[in-house]
């Protein structure tokens, strides 16, 4: 995935950082577990908080430009009208 690695590249963080930031950006995120198999990574997922620092509507839109991945929205089915992305009704 070369956008996101280009966006990382940018921002001065590794890919894994970046995921990391964008997964506690959203609101839908309540706890966020780091996965790691060496001690040393404890600390480079840590860094995910310097992404999260710097998290912006633009950095969002351009996250999920990248990705492309964004779901479609159902009806809410107790007022039958369309849903609206919940990830990015905190940015707009």
């Amino acid at each position: 995935m070369k956008a996101i690695e280009a966006i990382a590249k940018d921002m001065g963080v590794t890919q894994a950082q970046l995921a990391l930031g964008w997964s506690i950006a959203t609101s839908d995120t309540s706890t966020a577990i780091l996965g790691f198999s060496r001690v040393s990574q404890i600390d480079e997922n840590l860094k995910a908080i310097e992404v999260l620092e710097k998290w912006s509507p633009e950095l969002e839109k351009r996250c999920s430009e990248a990705l492309n991945n964004t779901p479609e929205m159902e009806l809410n089915w107790r007022t039958w009208k369309p849903e609206h992305a919940r990830r990015t009704e905190q940015y707009q």
